[in-house]
């Protein structure tokens, strides 16, 4: 019985983008498995679902959310979701609570201008990030938030 053999000549594909960052992980040890590389392919993590804040008016009140979901997972409200402010500053009279998927401002803005805050969101679930399905627990989006002087 004879051997089988190749031939020709054969290449090493070299892993770009994801599929390096992916392969570098697996290769640490941070990812194994395949589920474990179908949740970075597919991008298992918390995102914002809130873009862009609507302006405020001086001396009015403001209600807005932002909100969060972890994407790609169907029951993402198993997850305790913590908000944050990692850098900036609200205007004065505009106060902050969170209720599970929801970051909630909320107040009289006192002062004009525009207020840039960086705001992360971490999730978790009590398990592993390999057994909760997900690549990535926190992820940070800039939001700004304008108030204006009323124009009636």
């Amino acid at each position: 019985m004879r051997s089988p053999s190749l031939s020709g000549s054969t290449s090493l594909v070299r892993p770009t983008g994801l599929l390096k960052i992916i392969t570098a992980a697996a290769l640490a040890g941070i990812v194994s498995g395949c589920d474990a590389v179908i949740d970075c392919v597919d991008n298992d993590g918390p995102d914002f679902t809130t873009r862009t804040l609507p302006a405020a008016t001086l001396n009015q009140e403001y209600q807005e959310t932002i909100s969060a979901s972890v994407q790609n997972e169907p029951f993402d409200s198993r997850f305790e979701y913590d908000f944050t402010i990692v850098s900036g500053a609200l205007p004065a009279g505009i106060s902050t609570s969170q209720s599970g998927q929801l970051f909630i401002l909320n107040g009289t803005p006192t002062e004009l201008g525009t207020y840039t805050i960086e705001l992360n969101v971490f999730v978790d679930d009590g398990e592993s990030a390999l057994d909760s399905g997900l690549c990535f627990r926190n992820r940070a989006r800039t939001f700004n938030l304008v108030v204006e002087q009323d124009s009636s």
